[in-house]
């Protein structure tokens, strides 16, 4: 709804997929800050005892299927909540950049920022991650309680 609102705006003399995707990504931005409000909250915003409570449920539910598949949800439920606790602007450069394969030239032009400044917000989100993905093997990894 909002590209339709915004479409009298569009400047025809520039592509068409950043413009977009700089609208959705506003309005993720904007989702996200709406969320600090609602019931639910992100991984970095709850408490020991919710953290503890939210992977012990998480764990039982993996365990229930086969070992490979379970391996397989187990990373990606780690990769997920890491991902989860990257700021947005890092979030979302990296998810461009490296989860969806954009150049970089074009993950500046969606976010609407230098090439630089992309450059960097994936840079920082790498080193966030590594950061954090260390701190989880160095507290046990598979042990329920290391995140």
């Amino acid at each position: 709804m909002r590209a339709l609102i915004s479409l009298p705006r569009y400047d025809h003399r520039y592509p068409f997929a950043p413009w977009i995707l700089k609208i959705t990504s506003n309005y993720c931005i904007d989702q996200l800050r709406r969320r600090k409000s609602r019931k639910y909250k992100l991984w970095s915003d709850l408490s020991e005892t919710e953290e503890r409570k939210a992977l012990k449920h998480m764990y039982s539910q993996v365990h229930t299927e086969d070992s490979t598949h379970s391996d397989q949800g187990r990373y990606l439920e780690i990769a997920q909540l890491l991902l989860n606790q990257l700021k947005p602007k890092r979030r979302m450069a990296f998810v461009l950049r490296e989860i969806e394969d954009r150049e970089y030239s074009e993950v500046a032009a969606i976010l609407g920022v230098p090439e630089t400044t992309a450059r960097v917000r994936v840079w920082r989100a790498r080193n966030d991650l590594n950061r954090e993905f260390r701190k989880y093997l160095g507290k046990g990894g598979g042990d329920e309680k290391a995140l």
